[in-house]
């Protein structure tokens, strides 16, 4: 992760301790924020991909342009945020992709774009493998 803020000091102050005076560190030295401009969503996958990332980040507003890694994101929650992508979407998403396309605009490129369509015959086996799930339940349950 990259720090949001930077102070540029002189040198570290010191309480009387010898230990790091924190209060004393904010305020000496020159401030660096590190800013995106904020971009909202413009179209509806990215307004999608941005309630997700809200949800799975614990953040109020997210720019099209933040890097999903620099504002708190892991692999855990990339994974979470893919995870919930695919159920609004449908459709399987490999989890390598937003490693690549780390920013809502980058992924909701892909996503329109460059995402494969699943095979008319995948399609057709989930259905089926669905209907045979939904059959061995029925059959479970009559036995009982």
């Amino acid at each position: 992760m990259v720090p949001a803020l930077f102070y540029k000091i002189g040198q570290i102050p010191i309480t009387s301790n010898n230990k790091i005076d924190i209060s004393e560190l904010e305020r000496s030295g020159e401030r660096f924020e590190s800013k995106v401009d904020f971009v909202k969503p413009a179209s509806a996958i990215e307004n999608k991909l941005s309630e997700i990332w809200k949800k799975v980040l614990n953040k109020e507003e997210i720019s099209t342009k933040d890097n999903f890694f620099e504002i708190g994101g892991d692999s855990l929650s990339a994974i979470q945020a893919i995870s919930k992508l695919e159920e609004e979407l449908g459709r399987e998403i490999p989890p390598i992709v937003i490693f690549s396309h780390f920013t809502i605009e980058l992924l909701s490129q892909y996503l329109e774009h460059d995402l494969p369509e699943p095979a008319a015959a995948d399609r057709q086996e989930k259905i089926d493998r669905g209907r045979l799930n939904r059959q061995k339940r029925l059959h479970l349950r009559k036995e009982e």
